[in-house]
């Protein structure tokens, strides 16, 4: 499929999505217009997949701003996260139940339409019990701030964290925006499940 018929594909699919929302949704073109250029951009990046069936690649501007930061890395070809390292000028000593922010010496800008997420390291978590405090990290693509990871320690033991050690690993995923429309409680529609909420489902 050349670019031109991928395109109208991606197009037409694209004009549906937006009568739809305005017959709904009156007041939609603005966030229509606020967006349009994320979504041209969108489509282009859909195409270049399209042609070369290849992941897509997004481009990442990285500062390095410690004298031993490195670039995040991936230690195989279909890793989807990217292992960050410790910018540590000296080994550091978490305690049990202690949690240290532990700078990664760089800072960072990308694609507004993705969101980077700071997930454990299986190995770490599992075998030392060193693992983000906050489960999973969030980094918006207009923080321009030096990236730290909270590491907390869930074992029994004090562990040690080495300059140039691999604390976590960054996943980079899209994500939508979206419209919040108040309104009573009256006019939710019903569900099966309505109010359940924990173990409401049972546990098998």
């Amino acid at each position: 499929m050349n670019h031109a018929a991928q395109d109208d594909v991606v197009l037409r699919i694209y004009m549906k999505i937006i009568l739809k929302m305005v017959i709904t949704q009156p007041k939609t073109h603005i966030l229509l217009r606020m967006n349009l250029m994320n979504t041209i951009k969108e489509i282009k990046v859909l195409r270049e997949a399209l042609e070369m069936k290849d992941p897509i690649v997004i481009d990442v501007k990285i500062a390095l701003i410690r004298p031993n930061a490195k670039v995040p890395s991936r230690q195989t070809n279909g890793a989807a996260g990217y292992d960050v390292y410790a910018a540590l000028d000296e080994a550091t000593e978490i305690k049990p139940g202690e949690t240290k922010m532990i700078p990664l010496g760089f800072k960072t800008e990308f694609n507004p339409n993705y969101v980077a997420k700071i997930y454990a390291r299986s190995g770490l978590s599992v075998k030392q019990g060193l693992a983000p405090a906050n489960k999973v990290g969030v980094i918006d693509s207009d923080y321009r701030g030096e990236w730290m990871v909270a590491l907390y320690n869930h074992s029994n033991e004090i562990r040690t964290v080495e300059p140039g050690m691999r604390i976590a690993q960054v996943v980079f995923e899209t994500y939508k925006q979206v419209e919040f429309n108040e309104c009573t409680v009256e006019q939710l529609e019903d569900s099966a499940r309505g109010e359940g909420g924990f173990n409401s489902t049972g546990s098998k």
